[in-house]
């Protein structure tokens, strides 16, 4: 069994935000994974990857959990001893999407779907810059 998203992340593809989904520079949330397994040994990993502030960005908006039509992300995501993340209870969400032929609202909503991922970079990591800078500030 093989998890792509947590795949697409190790080679540098995106980040995953709180919804479990890869954010991608150029596609935002809108992407579906797929994978080519091969022998090759000498493929590079990610060690550092510049996508890794999606995460908190994500956690700043949870847009996908206020909108989700059947609650059912966890308030926090379940860390398991294996390294995996769980993020949303499929028991919630897999018979609302079989019954209505699919949702992706947590899809619709994202940000990443609405402005450009450079954008909003842009202006979340000048803010964090920005409320860092005023945080030093107040120590004087």
């Amino acid at each position: 069994m093989a998890l792509y998203p947590p795949m697409a992340q190790a080679a540098g593809l995106g980040w995953r935000g709180i919804s479990g989904l890869v954010i991608t520079p150029e596609y935002g949330p809108r992407v579906r994974l797929a994978a080519v397994f091969t022998g090759i040994e000498n493929l590079p990993f990610c060690a550092v990857d510049e996508h890794a502030w999606v995460l908190d960005f994500c956690a700043s908006c949870k847009r996908c959990v206020r909108e989700c039509p059947q609650d059912a992300f966890y308030a926090e995501p379940i860390h398991h001893e294996n390294g995996l993340v769980t993020v949303l209870d499929n028991a919630l969400c897999f018979p609302y999407f079989a019954i209505n032929h699919g949702c992706s609202i947590c899809i619709k909503v994202c940000p990443f779907n609405q402005q450009s991922y450079r954008k909003i970079k842009e202006g979340f990591l000048g803010t964090a810059q920005d409320r860092t800078q005023l945080r030093e500030l107040e120590l004087y």
